[in-house]
């Protein structure tokens, strides 16, 4: 088996990201020869290592998104006769985290199954949307019997280059799976090798990212579904628990990009104009300076830090009140593991995020100042210190 890999990378800041070298290096373990195609080029320090990772590499404009990069990448091996050395042809993105699972686990379960083409996923048909079905193009793989066939050449010789996502999902990724299937060639899809049945209701990676990775074994999981108009912190977080849990992939490396899009943000879930808030950059950096966190209040403020805690996998030791027992407004979260105050093993190892509001804030910051506390404390946005303070 003689398999050939074009794989596309894209990076706004012109980086080579450790998760894409990642997934680079095991895509080269499967592969005989892999062509790394850079749109928009990369910057001078990465090259090196790009180049050490690949056969050879492409860098060109970021013309037609990944569409344009696989038709300048294949045009050349047409016109050489060089692809029809190859049984298989793998067409790749850096639009994942993983694998999770080797993939030669993965093509080695393929290996049994009967098909001229596959991917990771399929999207069934939504007539009402004109979607037409299709094997997800994130991940493609083609067999010898497609390679030889003269659709497959002029599908990429007569693709415009698309200059929108819509179009490029209409023109690249739909209209591939639609030509090869027209010419009688059956495309299948790891997820369903691995007992996974698609719906009918929408994009089963973004709603069900959890599932797929736990039960069917998928081994990546999409950039996109750490988007915000598609999770948030409290759907993401069982997610990346069983990432952390069950598999060795280093989950900072998605964490990072949650931060680069993220990061400047109010952390948790549709936090309320006005409320007072933290960023997950203020909580990211405070938490890394502490072996043990606290966190003041159990109220709104305190349940968003606990969402956002939750995500990361950070664990926090208790939440403080100022007595135990106390009353709490009904419009606000009670938490059940609250410790008083005074009875908390405050060390120097410790560090305390007060996620109070307006109100309770000017009555326990002093308190917290006068116990000497005040260079170990996170204190909320949108809040101002009382006055002497």
């Amino acid at each position: 088996m003689k398999r050939l890999c074009i794989f596309v990378i894209y990076d706004q800041e012109r980086l080579l990201r450790e998760e894409t070298a990642y997934l680079l290096e095991k895509l080269g373990e499967v592969s005989d020869t892999v062509i790394a195609a850079v749109n928009g080029g990369l910057r001078t320090e990465c090259m090196p290592r790009l180049r050490s990772l690949s056969s050879s590499v492409i860098v060109r404009e970021n013309r037609g998104f990944d569409a344009g990069a696989y038709k300048d990448a294949l045009l050349p091996l047409f016109e050489s006769g060089e692809l029809s050395g190859y049984d298989e042809l793998v067409l790749c993105n850096d639009t994942f985290f993983g694998p999770f699972d080797p993939f030669g686990d993965v093509f080695g379960t393929m290996d049994g199954i009967s098909c001229e083409f596959w991917g990771m996923t399929r999207y069934l048909a939504q007539p009402e949307q004109n979607i037409a079905e299709h094997i997800q193009a994130y991940f493609l793989v083609f067999r010898r019997r497609v390679l030889s066939d003269a659709s497959f050449r002029a599908f990429w010789e007569s693709l415009i280059y698309p200059r929108d996502y819509d179009e490029a999902v209409l023109r690249f990724e739909i209209a591939l799976s639609q030509t090869l299937f027209f010419c009688g060639f059956t495309g299948a899809t790891y997820a369903e090798a691995c007992g996974w049945q698609f719906h009918e209701d929408g994009n089963d990676y973004v709603r069900y990212p959890l599932e797929l990775i736990r039960d069917a074994r998928l081994p990546l999981l999409k950039k996109r579904v750490l988007k915000d108009d598609v999770s948030d912190v409290t759907t993401l977080a069982p997610v990346m628990r069983h990432i952390k849990e069950s598999t060795g992939y280093p989950v900072d490396w998605i964490y990072g990009h949650w931060l680069r899009l993220y990061g400047d943000r109010p952390a948790g879930r549709c936090v309320p104009a006005g409320l007072p808030y933290f960023t997950a950059a203020d909580l990211e950096e405070f938490c890394g300076k502490y072996r043990r966190v606290f966190v003041y209040g159990r109220g709104k403020v305190a349940s968003y830090v606990r969402e956002y805690l939750d995500f990361r996998g950070i664990t926090v030791e208790a939440f403080l009140v100022s007595e135990r027992g106390a009353s709490c407004p009904s419009d606000e979260a009670v938490f059940t593991d609250t410790v008083a105050f005074g009875e908390a093993p405050l060390d120097g190892d410790c560090g305390i995020i007060v996620a109070l509001g307006r109100k309770n804030f000017p009555e326990v910051y002093p308190m917290l100042v006068r116990r000497g506390l005040h260079h170990r404390l996170l204190l909320p946005r949108g809040i101002l210190l009382p006055p002497g303070q």
